[in-house]
């Protein structure tokens, strides 16, 4: 049997054998975390649970992997020893996980008269390679794409490479110069549930990852923008783009978009004084995300790199027995933190748990 493949936490959610698990806030000694999901199957005699999970700084910046640890116990001792000799622990080399960047780019006026344009592009660029050269060296796959928005919603077409994000074609002559973004995260949240459904990073610890760059507040999208010159196109590297016109967006539906698609978590990156701080507050805290705000480009599209290793994922595979119910526990550790997150959940295999997908 082959554990944890995204079909399986297609059957787990079907299978009732999922269940949140709580959160805990940091503190000056202690990391937070925010939970996914716990999910159990059965494999023959055995039963395997997982969970997923992101650990947080005080700040409530995201952790990555090489600062922090877990450590899981059942009923009080670790799989493979004590009353569980012969099960096994499933660290994250074993289990994979898909990850969707969906990146959002501010192309409006203000990015080139202030000479941002081409540095822009060129981050963007760095972010995702680096995102895919991560991935590269561990289970599962890395997808992106690419949007920007001044007037309209641009939209680049799937077959984009990385070489081609440079080409991305700034704003015209006769843009307004107002900013849309609102209608872009609105545009793109849609995007991300259409990507989902068809497939593309469905599994149950699979997650969809927005990052939104801008340098101003919004002050457009509550009304229609205007009518396109064109509705596709390509840019000077013959990479296909389209363009859409959105309706009236307001901070309130970007609010119930994002906190509607339970696996999304959301990145707001903000350059310069001219950000509405609330707002992007609001927007992080529906997506389960992180604002960064800065007046350095190169340093906010580094920030955002964090966010490429903070889902993390454990489990096991015990003798659990259909009926019997135990006490899981995961003790999280991160360095410079005097002191763990501990959090305890029962679990009990039960005749709905689902067989595990080969």
């Amino acid at each position: 049997m082959r554990p944890f493949t995204a079909a399986i936490g297609l059957s787990l959610l079907s299978g009732c054998a999922v269940q949140e698990l709580p959160q805990r806030s940091a503190t000056e000694r202690r990391p937070g975390v925010s939970t996914r999901s716990l999910a159990l199957c059965v494999d023959g005699d055995a039963t395997q649970g997982f969970a997923s999970f992101v650990l947080s700084d005080v700040d409530g910046v995201p952790v990555t992997g090489e600062v922090s640890s877990v450590a899981q116990t059942i009923d009080g001792d670790r799989p493979g020893s004590g009353r569980w000799e012969g099960g096994q622990s499933l660290d994250q080399t074993d289990l994979d996980s898909n990850l969707h960047v969906t990146l959002v780019l501010d192309a409006s006026r203000s990015i080139v008269d202030d000479g941002l344009f081409d540095d822009m592009r060129a981050a963007a660029q760095r972010l995702l390679e680096q995102g895919d050269a991560r991935w590269a060296e561990r289970p599962g796959t890395f997808t992106w794409r690419v949007l920007w928005f001044n007037q309209w919603v641009w939209e680049a077409d799937s077959s984009w490479t990385f070489d081609d994000i440079p080409s991305i074609p700034a704003p015209q002559m006769d843009d307004d110069g107002f900013t849309r973004m609102y209608a872009a995260i609105d545009f793109s949240t849609q995007q991300i549930r259409d990507l989902r459904e068809a497939g593309v990073a469905a599994g149950d610890r699979d997650n969809h990852l927005l990052v939104v760059f801008t340098d101003g507040r919004d002050n457009s999208s509550g009304r229609v923008s205007p009518e396109v010159p064109f509705a596709e196109g390509t840019t000077e590297t013959d990479a296909e783009f389209a363009v859409h016109r959105t309706p009236v967006v307001t901070e309130d539906d970007v609010i119930a978009r994002l906190e509607a698609l339970d696996f999304v978590q959301v990145s707001l990156l903000a350059l310069g004084d001219d950000i509405d701080d609330d707002v992007l507050d609001r927007f992080a805290d529906a997506g389960r995300g992180q604002v960064f705000a800065g007046d350095d480009l190169e340093r906010l599209f580094t920030e955002a790199e964090r966010s490429f290793e903070t889902l993390k994922t454990v489990g096991w595979r015990l003798p659990l027995n259909p009926g019997e119910l135990h006490d899981w526990q995961l003790d999280f550790s991160v360095d410079g933190f005097a002191n763990e997150t501990r959090i305890r959940l029962p679990v009990m295999r039960d005749p709905q748990t689902p067989d595990c997908v080969e």
